[in-house]
């Protein structure tokens, strides 16, 4: 029952990270089991050996020796004082790094890590200062008074535990929010443009001879947080494969037999089957547009773009920063 409960508090704590991370599927249980018991065993056991060879260590006679001497005895003093701290920056960092679905960056989990640690320690003291003064609760709830405060800074510290992985999400992509704010998370022309980027990288990668892209390395190369919806939905229109070893997404057609009007009509959702005059205008646009992409297929793409990926204009510097590649702007208008 313990290891039952600790394993799905664990998953709940992944459920909601991988929500922030924006990532459609979790760990399997199978997977969960065996990732987060290793953790859960070995992880306590290394901690508390640490701070039994700290506790043993103090009561040998060289150790006390040393404690006679004044600049020994204040390091040692503030490293006692400062090691909680690391040692909380530490925990929320390894969570941040491993509990997600997908591979964080250890600069990025550092930065969660220590903003979360910091959360935790000044609100910490603030809510020891609330408890310390708060004996008329006592008066009022009795007994219950200890359940509510135990509530209040669960509460709390799951909240701030939230705060410190969506700066860990900010850190790794600055330009999620920025695509979200100008997009509103589905602006139809981002959303052909990262398609067909996206296409474009695994038709390289695919008539290269080269292994196929891991979602996650893709996601980064393009700059957004997650492709797993326009993956699952090129999968389902036959256009892609989730291929198991070596781990990543492939092309399930060869790149000139998949054309560039099906991508975009597969981004573009179902067909209009209004009447009127306002759909019969919309329906000679599209067919306008069917027409001047006629015959183009991703593999003419590629070739035609083979130097370097289009970047979305408005992140182009954060991208830049997070992806190494520097971009091109579309034409004017795009």
């Amino acid at each position: 029952m313990l290891f039952y409960t600790v394993v799905t508090l664990v998953a709940k704590i992944e459920d909601a990270l991988n929500q922030i991370w924006r990532l459609p599927h979790s760990r399997t249980w199978s997977q969960r089991v065996t990732a987060y018991l290793s953790v859960i065993l070995v992880g306590p056991v290394m901690v508390f050996t640490a701070l039994t060879l700290t506790a043993s260590a103090q009561s040998y006679w060289l150790v006390e020796r040393l404690f006679e001497i004044g600049f020994v005895s204040y390091l040692f003093t503030l490293t006692t004082s400062v090691m909680p701290f690391v040692l909380l920056c530490a925990t929320f960092t390894f969570l941040y790094k491993f509990i997600p679905y997908t591979k964080v960056r250890l600069s990025s989990a550092l930065v969660g890590g220590a903003v979360a640690g910091l959360l935790w320690q000044v609100v910490g003291m603030a809510f020891a200062a609330f408890v310390a003064n708060s004996a008329r609760y006592e008066a009022v709830y009795s007994s219950f008074a200890i359940v509510i405060v135990f509530l209040i800074w669960l509460y709390t510290g799951w909240l701030i535990f939230l705060i410190g992985a969506e700066v860990t999400y900010f850190h790794q992509y600055p330009s999620a929010f920025l695509y979200e704010a100008m997009t509103d998370g589905k602006g139809y022309r981002f959303q052909e443009w990262l398609a067909l980027s996206a296409l474009a990288e695994i038709a390289r990668r695919h008539l290269s001879h080269r292994p196929p892209w891991e979602q996650t390395e893709l996601a980064a190369r393009l700059g957004v947080s997650s492709l797993g919806n326009l993956i699952d939905e090129f999968v389902r229109s036959s256009i892609l494969l989730k291929s198991a070893e070596p781990e990543g997404v492939a092309l399930a057609r060869p790149p000139e037999n998949i054309f560039v009007k099906e991508i975009i009509e597969i981004v573009g959702g179902s067909t209009m089957h209004e009447r009127g005059a306002i759909a019969d205008v919309l329906l000679r646009r599209d067919q306008a547009a069917q027409k001047a992409l006629e015959g183009i297929t991703l593999k003419s793409l590629v070739q035609e773009n083979s130097a370097t990926i289009l970047q979305f204009p408005y992140v182009e510097s954060a991208t830049t920063k997070a992806t190494g590649i520097k971009p091109q702007k579309p034409p004017n208008g795009d």
